[in-house]
């Protein structure tokens, strides 16, 4: 069925995500007028409407402000962030083991709330927010959020699940609020991390910008060492030229 017109104000659509896994599918649609859209399945709370019943048609998100980005894990239990005209980032739906970055632990985050631990700064200088998918059975959620500092350097500020040491902070306890990794390589230029609706999501790949890799988190089948320790800190991939 088309989705038609007017309910989009008859606006162009500028983009869309998606979360889905093997039988629910969230959907956020992004106008060229900077309005956040969303329908489909709404169990956590992944709309920031306040109720979890699902959208059968689309419907105005964040109260209708300019939206200039929008960002979801992938999979059953949906973390969404969304960054709003004044930079500012808001998240919503699956918090569990602190992925909304917003304090809270509890199952979900109902409505739109701003994450805490960041500032201007970070605000205006990020390059992308990273997710690992939230499985029907998992529920796990880790947050890597991509930044560049004053000095055009790409950091991290990572929060959510932490059980193989994937958030590169040195130990294995959940993070609740955004925080900075303090060591490893010194310029990041990409980040890949496990998404879809897997099992294991746990392990973090960066490349720096002497395009090295680096790896933090579950090693257990020697996804990068020759050894299945988990490595809860940065450590540099070895036998690549």
């Amino acid at each position: 069925k088309q989705v038609i017109d007017n309910q989009f104000y008859r606006e162009d659509v500028k983009s869309f995500k998606t979360s889905c896994d093997h039988h629910t599918t969230t959907t956020y649609c992004l106008t060229a007028k900077k309005q956040l859209w969303g329908w489909g399945y709404n169990g956590v709370h992944q709309f920031g409407l306040g109720h979890y019943n699902n959208v059968k048609e689309p419907k105005l998100l964040f109260d209708g402000k300019t939206v200039k980005r929008v960002w979801c894990s992938n999979g059953h239990y949906t973390t969404a962030f969304l960054q709003d005209e004044n930079n500012e980032i808001w998240a919503c739906g699956y918090a569990g083991q602190g992925a909304t970055g917003t304090t809270v632990t509890t199952r979900d985050q109902t409505t739109w709330t701003k994450v805490v631990g960041l500032n201007a700064d970070i605000n205006k200088n990020i390059v992308d927010i990273h997710l690992t998918g939230g499985s029907r059975d998992g529920k796990y959620t880790s947050v890597y959020l991509h930044y560049r500092d004053n000095y055009g350097n790409g950091q991290l500020m990572v929060c959510g699940r932490n059980g193989y040491g994937q958030l590169a902070l040195g130990h294995k306890n959940q993070v609740n609020q955004f925080t900075r990794i303090p060591w490893g390589p010194r310029n990041i230029k990409s980040v890949m991390c496990d998404d879809p609706e897997g099992q294991s999501h746990g392990t973090l790949f960066v490349t720096d910008g002497d395009d090295s890799l680096w790896f933090a988190g579950k090693n257990d089948y020697y996804y990068a060492e020759g050894n299945s320790n988990n490595h809860p800190i940065f450590t540099r991939v070895k036998g690549l030229l």
